[in-house]
């Protein structure tokens, strides 16, 4: 089997920042955080698992490296069967998880605001990737299987994952099922929750009480998230979809505004911000290598207007009060 290209760029790129937080985080006498990286990859992983061997909504393209999602689960070499998940996929959430804890860590932010902070920051930036990274076929109704399908859709990106979706116009943002970002919001949003939970109650105790915390989290994380997935993202539900999502991002705007108006210091967290941009600046790179010959302008617009959105946002967590001319304590 052949993985192409961009594939392999995107994956061996996400392991060697994957490599550099692990080596950082190695550094820290306390292994909260280290743990936490792997429980992040582990739990969402577990996740992804249960929707393509359960769901029918999208599939992976070819990587390296694999999770069988058929008995026995193991990594493998190649994806034979439309039912495996790539392990970079999980690598790279856990490197975003990684982000959003470093960041939350230097706001002067009540922690209960954070959930939805974070996932409103995790939404809009799979606003501007996901359009890069996916492709779509096209099928009859919505959870169809698409693995058969030919007809191309409105995704018109490089195919790390491709959505199944019907011929319908509506209810997609350039090709990617508005259901995407409920995923997005609530894993986020969910297993961030239960990590601040165990950050709070065991991040000055033993590691092995920290395993414990991290692996209870990342239990209620999946049976919560399953729970909600049978409620949410199975719903095609049109323009009150939309008006559900922007509702659920509100609340993240609140926290925004909450942390960027109440920052007590102005430090930069180099390690966070390095590792968010790496991610950015290999799909920009394979965005151009991909579909510059072939992209709409309407996709080109709204991948760079979500970018953009997500620089400012990052400037006013990080800088908030000095963006407003206010005084600095």
């Amino acid at each position: 089997m052949t993985i192409p290209f961009e594939n392999l760029v995107f994956e061996l790129a996400s392991y060697a920042i994957a490599l550099a937080i692990i080596w950082k985080l190695a550094r820290d006498p306390n292994r909260f955080h280290l743990i936490t990286f792997f429980v992040a990859i582990v739990t969402t992983a577990t996740i992804e698992l249960f929707g393509v061997r359960d769901g029918h909504g999208y599939y992976y393209g070819d990587f390296l490296l694999v999770i069988t999602a058929v008995s026995p689960v193991i990594l493998d070499f190649f994806g034979t069967t439309g039912k495996d998940v790539p392990l970079v996929i999980a690598v790279d959430w856990a490197i975003i998880i990684f982000c959003l804890m470093r960041l939350g860590e230097r706001l002067n932010l009540s922690w209960v605001w954070l959930p939805p902070l974070f996932a409103m920051l995790a939404v809009i930036l799979d606003f501007a990737l996901d359009p890069i990274a996916a492709s779509s076929r096209l099928i009859t109704t919505l959870g169809d299987d698409c693995l058969a399908a030919t007809a191309a859709g409105a995704a018109e990106g490089v195919g790390y994952w491709v959505w199944c979706i019907p011929d319908t116009p509506n209810h997609f943002w350039f090709g990617v099922p508005i259901q995407n970002f409920y995923g997005w919001f609530l894993v986020v949003a969910v297993f961030a929750t239960f990590l601040l939970i165990a950050q709070r109650s065991t991040f000055t105790s033993s590691t092995s009480a920290q395993l414990a915390a991290l692996l209870g989290a990342m239990t209620a994380s999946v049976a919560l998230f399953l729970l909600l997935l049978g409620r949410f993202l199975t719903i095609d539900l049109g323009i009150w979809g939309w008006a559900i999502l922007g509702t659920l991002m509100f609340f993240g705007v609140v926290a925004l505004f909450k942390a960027g108006k109440e920052r007590r210091d102005y430090r930069v967290d180099w390690w966070a911000l390095i590792a968010t941009l790496s991610i950015v600046l290999v799909c920009g790179f394979l965005y151009l290598f991909y579909l510059a010959s072939s992209a709409s302008t309407a996709l080109v617009i709204g991948v760079a207007a979500s970018l953009v959105v997500s620089v400012a946002l990052t400037l006013w967590l990080m800088f908030g009060k000095r963006l407003l001319g206010q005084s600095v304590p």
